[in-house]
């Protein structure tokens, strides 16, 4: 019982008297001794109950007027953590580009943590967010500010959407909004005028990108139907090709080796380092590593912020597995730079794309990303094996084969990596050529 469960109980004992009785009794010797007992355990009671902490996380009330918002953040500057913890110790989980959103989760510390930066001190709380990866995370709320209304708004729809398309993804039969969208035609007129302008843009300059998305969003955005905006884009892709081709052939990239090195330090790296530098980043096109290597590559990000909303259902599906692709590297120098459990999503949302869609436009390309993953996914990487130096079956490969299994056991992948860990479950989960021969099957099976 606790010390408000005896005040309760002595209350009502007291209730149970008349006055007159109850003072009657106060005289005699039973009584006072009775009541003086009652009140000693009531105080020793109340003196040794455990204090409850204060919770470290509360609700930001002033923030939000319904916890059913979804909210949505951008860092004020580059390079800002997401970290494990709510501390400048914690873990870091994610290291941000300025352009990011991040997903407020509701929660926040009841503590404020002061910090320096650049010249500059502040004193904020922390935010527990979620990434574009689903990671969750907190971050410095003194580095960040939440999305005005309307662009909140938006990009709510578009994660909700996304989110539709990917649970899409996990079962059977067109949504109505394909089916819809199967019935629509190309509005050509339309069409065909975007195709000129494009074929008139200088394909050597950069600027030509954000002059073809300007000339979409007057032509096509909210004017026209899915199908034939789906058809603009593969046009507008293609000069996209084009530019950053030129780009690469007439920048003299080893004169940014430090923004190499911020990649392979960070992750990102800030693009506003040079008038060139920041021209690239406001027409689409950022700085990439391919195969150790400095490259520039086309910012998905930036290009999907005008097209997604517009684009048909398939072609959002593929936008989202794409853009999650380019986000985030899957190898780097031999290493599995993902967990095999998330690299088992990516290999289910490719495979159920390529099952559903083999008439898709980049169909090809789906396909290559498809047998990019699942190739790794079942033989490993030379610094991330599947089997450890004894041969036997990497937990964290293991984990990724049974999740699939068992989500997604009636299906032809499904299927194939139930009878895989069977074989190994007979083999003791050890490497055989039997072992070795099942993989290349799933492999030619799936492909």
């Amino acid at each position: 019982m606790t010390c408000y469960k005896y005040t309760v109980f002595l209350v009502i004992l007291y209730s149970h008297f008349g006055v007159l009785y109850l003072y009657q009794l106060m005289t005699t010797f039973h009584f006072s001794w009775l009541l003086g007992s009652l009140l000693l355990f009531t105080l020793w009671s109340c003196g040794n109950e455990p204090q409850k902490p204060a919770p470290a996380v509360s609700t930001v009330k002033k923030l939000i007027a319904d916890e059913k918002d979804r909210l949505f953040l951008q860092p004020l500057t580059s390079y800002l953590r997401v970290r494990a913890t709510p501390d400048e110790e914690g873990e870091i989980l994610e290291i941000l580009k300025a352009e990011s959103i991040l997903e407020y989760l509701h929660d926040s510390t009841s503590f404020e943590t002061t910090v320096s930066y650049q010249n500059k001190e502040y004193t904020a709380s922390w935010y527990k967010v979620k990434t574009l990866d689903t990671e969750e995370g907190w971050i410095y709320a003194g580095l960040v500010a939440f999305l005005p209304d309307k662009e909140n708004q938006l990009l709510a729809q578009e994660r909700e959407a996304g989110e539709a398309l990917l649970a899409a993804n996990q079962s059977n039969g067109e949504s109505n909004a394909e089916k819809k969208e199967a019935t629509q035609s190309v509005q050509n007129n339309l069409l065909e005028g975007y195709k000129s302008y494009i074929d008139r843009l200088n394909a050597s300059s950069v600027s030509s990108v954000g002059l073809a998305l300007e000339q979409f969003r007057i032509r096509f955005a909210e004017r026209t139907n899915a199908k034939t905006c789906d058809a603009a884009y593969i046009a507008f892709d293609q000069l996209h090709t084009r530019v950053v081709q030129a780009a690469r052939r007439s920048v003299n990239l080893a004169s940014y080796q430090p923004i190499a090195d911020e990649l392979i330090r960070y992750g990102t790296t800030n693009m506003q380092q040079s008038t060139y530098t920041q021209q690239l980043a406001a027409n689409g096109i950022r700085f990439s590593l391919k195969e150790g290597k400095l490259t520039l590559a086309k910012d998905l990000d930036f290009v999907y912020r005008v097209f997604f909303r517009e684009c048909s259902a398939v072609m959002r599906a593929y936008m989202s597995q794409l853009q999650e692709d380019e986000n985030m590297p899957l190898v780097w120098e031999e290493q599995l730079k993902i967990s095999p459990r998330k690299l088992a999503g990516w290999v289910l949302s490719w495979n159920y794309f390529v099952a559903k869609n083999p008439d898709f436009v980049w169909y090809s390309t789906a396909k290559q990303h498809l047998r990019q993953q699942l190739t790794i996914l079942v033989n490993g990487t030379a610094k991330t094996p599947i089997f450890d130096q004894k041969q036997l079956l990497q937990k964290n490969y293991k984990t990724a084969y049974l999740y699939i299994s068992k989500n997604y056991p009636d299906s032809n992948i499904g299927k194939a990596f139930i009878a895989y860990l069977t074989l190994l479950e007979e083999q003791e989960w050890k490497d055989s050529p039997a072992t070795k021969q099942q993989r290349t099957q799933i492999i030619q099976e799936l492909l």
